[in-house]
């Protein structure tokens, strides 16, 4: 969690709060920042803000990306964010912890009482000043069609068409689909651009459910061509998802194993390029 203050705040889930009644999520560091242009310098600390034991200091730059994403890049490594909740992210707001508490508020409350967060009208996080306690009131703001209980996690990843084991690598580079955890797909089999990454269709899979899924265009509209097909999807296994289209078939698709680069690719920024192109849709 970013707060407006400054504090960025490590959490994870932890069940056992959560089945005590308490919340779901547990702060185990953070850090304090501050911004110059695109030089973030941050202090790290063990724990909550409430019981802090400093443990760092160090310098990191931030470049924005696509759809309020954002990278942060240290000692040569760059790490990609994207929002969780809101239009931009991928978990919906609408979605209940089991003390019928909104979920996103268990994760933006904070417990040192330092200005905290809310949603606005159009769903963008706004200041909430003080920390607001979570309590079971409705989410404010339009929320994103809730799944029905459909968890996308086990199938969410980086796969490829299945095909000769030897040429699975080059498949994952040049052809990768990715399936997120919100259910969106998109491929990438326009073959690569002048700068050697992949391109994405014109169109992607939007799935409600593994077995309720249909094609749109770039712009959001239903795809012509496979309008009044039945679309889904089906985790075989692990590694083997299939992609089925009713009355037509099935295509196989494999996970891709994490990509390894060599040190001149990342040193002439291709690893980042293509982890930015791929997974920032």
């Amino acid at each position: 969690m970013i707060y407006p203050d400054g504090l960025n705040a490590a959490r994870a889930l932890d069940p056992g709060r959560a089945s005590a009644g308490g919340s779901p999520y547990e702060t185990y560091s953070h850090e304090r920042c501050e911004q110059s242009g695109p030089i973030l310098s941050c202090v790290q600390y063990d724990g909550p803000p409430e019981a802090a034991v400093e443990m760092s200091d160090y310098a990191m730059t931030i470049t924005s990306g696509p759809r309020g994403s954002f990278a942060l890049t240290l000692d040569g490594e760059r790490y990609l964010h994207r929002a969780c909740f809101g239009p931009d992210g991928f978990q919906s707001v609408s979605e209940m912890a089991p003390d019928g508490v909104p979920m996103w508020q268990h994760v933006v409350a904070r417990s040192d009482g330092g200005p905290g967060l809310t949603l606005g009208p159009d769903g963008q996080f706004i200041e909430a000043g003080a920390s607001v306690t979570p309590g079971p009131v409705p989410a404010p703001g339009p929320a994103p069609t809730p799944t029905a209980g459909t968890d996308f996690t086990a199938a969410a990843g980086i796969w490829a068409p299945e095909g000769p084991p030897e040429d699975h690598a080059a498949a994952c580079y040049e052809g990768p689909a990715v399936l997120h955890p919100d259910g969106r797909m998109f491929v990438f089999s326009e073959g690569l651009d002048a700068g050697g990454l992949p391109v994405a269709d014109d169109d992607h899979l939007v799935c409600t459910s593994m077995q309720e899924c249909r094609v749109l265009t770039r712009d959001g509209f239903p795809a012509p061509s496979m309008q009044g097909v039945a679309l889904s999807l089906e985790l075989r296994g692990p590694d083997t998802l299939d992609a089925c289209a009713a009355g037509q078939g099935c295509r196989t698709l494999l996970r891709c194993d994490p990509m390894e680069w060599s040190a001149r690719e990342r040193a002439s920024g291709l690893a980042d390029r293509w982890m930015e192109r791929v997974m920032s849709r």
